[in-house]
């Protein structure tokens, strides 16, 4: 049996949105808690987006300003008890467009990690260990440097990713060797 909720993020909500226990919110009065006669749709019902990512949210009206709002957050507010606080709510199921409140639950942001890692959501390999430049092949960068290769260019000749010769100059990485050898080849 589906239930309705006032929305709890704003006080100033309270009798303008609702929101069931299903996931669908719905506009039933206006700030001043008349009901609104101009429905955004049927019974209602706000209309729901994807944020781009798969998560559903609604864009909701308060004193004249727009406020997005994500539909499990805002079922979670006002269905779970969050006694411990959490800063996250979880879908169970892994499925972002299920809000239904059967399949939330309020969680740390390492809990929700852990549950993803758990459920083979989430990929848990350790990654490979960057290849460091050695002392030769900073030096090597400068000597192409100095004779005006770009840095995609002297990524490619050493067979190292742009960002690892881009960290040379701009000095996040061996900063000290590569000015030196830069300085010695003028």
């Amino acid at each position: 049996m589906e239930e309705w909720r006032d929305i709890l993020c704003c006080e100033e909500w309270k009798g303008v949105y609702v929101v069931s226990s299903s996931g669908v919110v719905k506009r039933i009065g206006d700030e001043s808690g008349r009901l609104v006669r101009k429905i955004i749709g049927p019974d209602g019902e706000i209309p729901e987006r994807d944020n781009g990512n798969g998560y559903k949210m609604v864009q909701l009206r308060l004193n004249g300003k727009m406020k997005n709002m994500y539909i499990h957050r805002l079922v979670a507010m006002a269905f779970i008890p969050n006694p411990e606080n959490k800063p996250c709510v979880g879908h169970k199921d892994h499925n972002k467009a299920n809000n239904t409140v059967e399949n939330l639950y309020w969680c740390t942001h390492a809990e929700n990690t852990q549950h993803g890692v758990r459920d083979g959501k989430i990929n848990a390999k350790k990654r490979g260990t960057t290849k460091k430049l050695s002392f030769q092949e900073v030096c090597q960068a400068a000597i192409l440097a100095n004779k005006g290769e770009g840095i995609a260019a002297i990524a490619q000749i050493l067979g190292f990713p742009r960002t690892a010769i881009s960290s040379l100059f701009n000095g996040r990485s061996n900063a000290e060797l590569f000015q030196f050898a830069l300085q010695e080849l003028k």
